[in-house]
């Protein structure tokens, strides 16, 4: 019996010890640090109390037990400062543990100067459980029962109705989580009053230590899976139910801990199916940006009932007091009237308005993009200048509104004949310009030959009744050497006008 005990105290020792380093680890909020406290006081606690088993002299059994309680005095009060963070009380923590821990410091005094005044224990002796076992019997004094007892079951106490409160007040799906804290801090209470009221399989012997080793890994489990000690006391504050602009909390590692009403509306995520899912598994999208090492904004698109709609995303680094990265926190906030207006304006702004084609500008910045293409790659390029004949003559004979017309069905015209990949511009009162990427002048000479031909086939009913047609005048040029824009429009603007010339209605090849 007495190596069964003593390996479950040393198994339930190193439990408690590897739950705070592991802790430590995670030390960027004061939650977290005292977690590790508290497992490291249990598992002094074990291990002292394994060494007090094997002890066979009664002097060794008490200075194991007196280094024991140099654990056991700080083990709750270290539980009420997890329990005052975890609960979202930093400001109690601060106020009340200085106070607070001159209890376990006069303990402390009291329990190692016991032989000078028998506060703590009276005439302890050892009870003989068989040949090989034996136990201490602590025969506790009134400073015992009035000092260190009831100010750990008061802390105890008072962390039970904390963590039952915030219990009652989490959402049904954190609940479950929430839970744990409660059942790993009753169950060794529990086991402990028994053993203080003498109601133990072996007299004399408390248990207490090996419980506190199932109580350490439930709340571990609680640490170390979603990390509700590091991110939700940060997070409660930004979790908003009410915004209209979707919040997603991840924790370091990219899973969610928690969203509001808007993002499982916006995302279609689901809280109670998705806590802990990490967020790449379900939002693709923000893939890129989630694992960034610091704040980042974009925009994306997501689509909703058919149809396209754009969010802002900033994604927020939640960091503990030394810079380490604890989460994250995501803001969806719905940007698409924004975004169809700024596309009304661009679009406005790079279009002329009687004909719906590029204007000067826009065709400027794209065919100076498709010039660095062409020559990077080695591809054909080539533009087309266009001017309508007379057309000075048909506005002053036939009215603008006449002259306006012609302007529209040439650009019409012009975009029947030419590929998507290929643009157009009103490059001047009535002249336009093609650009014609990936095309050699022989092709862009064809092109032209045919829009020439269809343009001269137009005729508009005037008010006189007289008949009014058209004809266009056309300059082709194909990209050389390392031409700039400039010099290409130059060389197609001189075979326009060699056109105009040569007598008008044709297209030079220069």
């Amino acid at each position: 019996m007495l190596w069964f005990i003593v390996t479950l105290l040393i198994i339930s020792g190193t439990i408690l010890l590897f739950l705070g380093m592991n802790a430590l680890q995670r030390r960027d909020t004061l939650a977290a640090i005292a977690f590790a406290v508290t497992m490291f006081c249990a598992s002094l606690w074990s291990f002292g109390f394994a060494a007090e088993v094997i002890s066979p002299s009664l002097d060794g059994k008490i200075l194991w037990a007196n280094i024991q309680f140099l654990g056991i005095n700080i083990l709750p009060l270290s539980w009420f400062a997890m329990t005052l963070y975890y609960t979202g009380q930093p400001r109690w923590t601060i106020r009340s543990l200085p106070v607070l821990s001159l209890v376990p410091l006069a303990a402390t005094l009291v329990i190692w100067t016991n032989p000078y005044h028998h506060l703590f224990r009276v005439s302890p002796s050892l009870d003989i459980i068989n040949s090989s076992f034996s136990v201490l019997n602590n025969d506790y004094g009134i400073f015992f029962y009035a000092v260190p007892t009831p100010f750990s079951y008061f802390l105890y106490a008072t962390s039970l109705v904390l963590l039952a409160r915030f219990w009652a007040k989490s959402a049904p799906v954190y609940r479950r989580q929430r839970l744990t804290p409660f059942v790993g801090l009753l169950l060794p209470l529990l086991v402990d009053a028994l053993y203080i009221l003498g109601i133990t399989p072996i007299p004399n012997f408390n248990f207490t230590p090996i419980t506190f080793s199932i109580s350490g890994l439930l709340v571990g489990w609680n640490v170390f899976s979603l990390r509700f000690l590091d991110i939700t006391p940060l997070a409660n504050d930004v979790v908003i139910n009410t915004m209209q602009i979707g919040v997603i909390v991840l924790n370091k590692r990219g899973r969610i801990t928690d969203l509001n009403p808007a993002a499982a509306e916006i995302t279609g995520i689901s809280l109670t199916h998705n806590l802990g899912v990490p967020v790449v598994d379900v939002l693709p999208i923000v893939t890129p940006f989630v694992n960034s090492a610091s704040d980042e904004q974009a925009d994306i698109v997501l689509e909703q009932d058919g149809e396209k709609h754009y969010y802002g995303v900033r994604i927020s680094l939640v960091s503990g007091k030394r810079k380490r990265i604890l989460g994250r926190v995501i803001t969806l906030n719905n940007i698409s009237e924004q975004v169809e207006l700024y596309q009304q304006v661009k679009e406005a702004s790079m279009t002329d308005a009687l004909t719906g084609v590029y204007n000067r500008r826009a065709f400027v910045e794209k065919g100076e993009t498709e010039i660095a293409r062409s020559l990077r790659h080695r591809r054909s390029l080539s533009v087309i200048m266009i001017d309508i004949d007379d057309f000075k003559t048909i506005n002053d004979e036939h009215g603008h509104s006449i002259g306006d017309n012609a302007l529209v069905a040439v650009a019409q015209l012009c975009r029947q004949q030419m590929r998507s990949v290929d643009a157009i511009a009103r490059y001047g009162g009535d002249e336009f310009v093609i650009l014609l990427p990936e095309t050699n002048a022989e092709d862009a000479y064809n092109l032209a030959e045919r829009i020439c031909q269809d343009v001269a086939q137009i005729s508009f009913a005037t008010e006189t009744g007289a008949p009014c047609s058209l004809n266009i005048s056309m300059g082709v040029a194909e990209l050389g050497g390392k031409q700039t824009l400039e010099s290409l429009l130059h060389r197609a603007d001189k075979a326009l006008y060699e056109a105009k010339r040569a007598g008008k209605n044709q297209v030079v090849l220069m």
